[in-house]
């Protein structure tokens, strides 16, 4: 039995994956902590744990494991081949087998995050989820999705896009990282009289609003109106 309180002060958030029980956590999830946490710092941190050994992590309520800390100026890798999380002001707790992070602000390449939560359940199954608001502008945001891995499945079309003008998304990822293949993605964009054109095309579509949604490699839906050579059809 160990009956263990303790606190930090000004910690590396990057030696995170040094304090990882190695053998207790999938292979995936033990890969995962290898390059996730990459840099900031914790100004403080409160660990406890109460219960039996053999019984880490506590799935079935043995006893309880709990670290928290505040992180500031923070770099998460949570996928590879996506651009990392930067600047990330979060509240991060371990508890039991699992782990929860919400964010207060933080940056995804050009995009500026305004809340943005991540959960993994058990560290057995590792499946990470993900969701997050941002806005930046339309340029930064079709860039965000051009260059991560949905780019190459979007299509040419798709890569020729240019815009600028106000622009808010939502993300979810659901990444089951022992099954990649199975991973889901939504993102939701919503613009606001906002210019896009087509790489090639001397004539932009002016005026744009509206939504539209990317789940996995598909366009799955999309409500836009602008105008475009002095009309005003709803945009395809």
């Amino acid at each position: 039995m160990l009956d263990l309180s303790a606190q930090g002060e000004d910690l590396d958030v990057g030696a995170v994956r040094k304090y990882v029980p190695v053998g207790r956590l999938s292979a995936a999830a033990e890969a995962w902590f290898a390059q996730a946490f990459i840099g900031g710092r914790a100004p403080s941190a409160q660990l406890t744990y109460q219960g039996p050994t053999r019984a880490f992590p506590f799935r079935k309520g043995e006893g309880e494991f709990r670290a928290r800390a505040r992180v500031e100026n923070a770099v998460l890798s949570y996928q590879s081949g996506w651009t990392p999380a930067s600047e990330l002001v979060a509240d991060v707790e371990f508890h039991n087998q699992g782990m929860h992070i919400r964010a207060a602000g933080g940056r995804v390449s050009g995009l500026r995050v305004t809340s943005a939560s991540a959960s993994v359940a058990d560290f057995r199954n590792t499946e990470l989820r993900v969701q997050a608001t941002a806005r930046a502008d339309v340029h930064e945001g079709l860039a965000f999705l051009q260059q991560s891995p949905l780019g190459p499945t979007l299509g040419q079309q798709f890569a020729r896009l240019r815009g600028s003008g106000a622009m808010q998304a939502d993300v979810r990822l659901h990444l089951p990282l022992r099954r990649m293949g199975d991973r889901e993605i939504e993102v939701t964009a919503a613009l606001t009289e906002a210019a896009v054109s087509l790489q090639g095309l001397d004539a932009p579509a002016t005026d744009v609003s509206g939504r539209l949604t990317v789940r996995n490699t598909l366009l799955a839906a999309a409500d836009l109106h602008g105008q475009w050579l002095a009309g005003r059809p709803a945009c395809p």
